[in-house]
């Protein structure tokens, strides 16, 4: 009995001291992001992978209510847009979608095994937690729920949806939306053990100086450069360089725009330089990742 009895003393002064030291994650907050694939059917055992990124930042007010701006980057053609204004109070993440003015619960991360949600979509659809443990993630253990087809970790979000579209049907003919990783700064946090997994999914080409007077260079694509410029000359030369000064590419055009492929070229460090018919107007570091 005294076994029984010191053991039992020993196991509750484990969990108080855990509860004591263990701190909420949020979800909302800005110097994170999210990347999601996409995978989609293409025929045959083949599928088509689109990645695509998440992040907060900056502040906006909707109906008297300060929320966050989350921002989706498409990997493909590196394009932006704010998709919508989260907040969390009290471990629930509620979500205005662009367009819209009407707020939707959308997280309920202080949920316990029997507890149910309702569908942010139909508002007679339930869905019940199945299963309440934690999870092993670079940072430390997180909470994870699973209820009935979806999973959630504190301070992540949904697995198999966007993080804004928790518990979302699934297309029975696609795999469907896969969290890639979350990273904060370079660090992960977390990512998939799955065969999608890339860690270098919007990895474009970054350009150190990207507009200057009437030239604007920005990426279209992990290995393109698209250069546009108005220059008052019929005609400039844009020209790639190594850190070495060497020669790699050279162009004359007479068009508003053109476009630099650097697939051929291994990752690392390269000068841009565009002239007109009075001298050079642009020079800017390439960094090829």
């Amino acid at each position: 009995m005294k076994t029984i009895v010191l053991t039992t003393l020993l196991l509750s002064s484990f969990f108080i001291s855990n509860a004591q030291n263990y701190e909420y994650v949020p979800f909302v907050k800005e110097g994170l992001i999210w990347s999601y694939c996409d995978v989609v059917k293409a025929g045959g055992e083949d599928y088509k992978l689109y990645y695509y990124q998440f992040n907060f930042s900056g502040d906006t007010i909707i109906n008297g209510i300060a929320y966050k701006k989350l921002f989706q980057r498409d990997c493909s053609s590196n394009g932006l847009i704010n998709i919508a204004s989260i907040r969390e109070d009290n471990k629930k993440v509620y979500a205005v979608y662009a367009g819209k003015q009407e707020e939707k619960l959308i997280y309920n991360l202080g949920l316990v095994v029997g507890d149910s949600i309702q569908s942010p979509y139909d508002e007679n659809l339930f869905y019940q937690v199945t299963k309440v443990d934690t999870i092993e993630v670079a940072s430390g253990k997180r909470k994870r729920i699973e209820l009935d087809f979806d999973t959630w970790i504190e301070g992540i979000g949904t697995l198999s949806r966007f993080l804004m579209y928790p518990l979302q049907a699934i297309p029975l003919y696609d795999l469907g939306i896969r969290i890639n990783y979350q990273k904060q700064g370079d660090e992960f946090v977390y990512k998939t053990n799955e065969w999608y997994l890339n860690e270098n999914d919007c990895n474009f080409s970054s350009v150190e100086a990207t507009e200057s007077g009437k030239i604007i260079v920005y990426n279209i694509a992990p290995d393109l450069l698209k250069v546009e410029t108005q220059l008052s000359e019929p005609d400039c030369t844009i020209e790639l360089l190594d850190v070495y000064g060497k020669k790699l590419v050279q162009m004359s055009t007479d068009v508003s725009n053109a476009t630099i492929d650097l697939c051929r070229f291994p990752d690392g460090l390269y000068v841009l330089r565009i002239s007109g018919s009075t001298g050079v107007r642009f020079t800017g570091k390439v960094m090829k990742r």
